[in-house]
């Protein structure tokens, strides 16, 4: 007996659906393209912490702690570890930074802002997969109006105070 006609014709159409961009390769972005650019930020808030940090050994030894929650980050990006980076960061810049409002800070906010987008990105995604990048857009929309709206702001107090 052969198949009912309905049948095939979902067959034909869920193979057709699966295959669908599988022959191409372009537009096509890389898990570790995006685990890479979580590495960078992580580091850029790193050092911006550091440089802007009093110079005490409290901060060597958080900055130690804070390189490890990087790793923890970066390799695993849906674990604590993120919102224990993001925290550690934003603490360290209050305890031990200056009070000026400048480059530093608003490159501080982006950073923070990069983490937790990508963290969240990362943590849905498999390692050994690839993105589609439009698949991106929505939330790179949402990273750049909220730079815009931080940076307006931190720029604002500046000029302001």
């Amino acid at each position: 007996m052969s198949a009912p006609s309905g049948a095939s014709q979902n067959t034909a159409q869920g193979a057709w659906m699966t295959n669908l961009g599988a022959d191409r390769d372009e537009g096509l972005v890389s898990s570790w393209l995006l685990r890479l650019v979580l590495a960078g930020a992580v580091i850029g808030a790193w050092v911006i912490t550091l440089v802007t940090g009093s110079g005490t050994g409290a901060l060597t030894v958080l900055g130690v702690l804070l390189l490890v929650l990087g790793a923890l980050t970066v390799f695993l990006p849906g674990s604590p570890a993120t919102t224990f980076l993001l925290l550690g960061v934003v603490t360290c810049h209050l305890m031990f930074g200056t009070a000026s409002i400048d480059l530093g800070l608003g490159l501080l906010a982006a950073f923070l802002l990069l983490i937790h987008q990508l963290a969240g990105i990362c943590a849905a995604i498999p390692l050994s997969s690839k993105v589609v990048a439009a698949a991106l857009r929505p939330a790179l929309l949402r990273f750049v109006s909220c730079v815009l709206i931080v940076e307006l702001s931190i720029a604002a107090v500046a000029v302001l105070s």
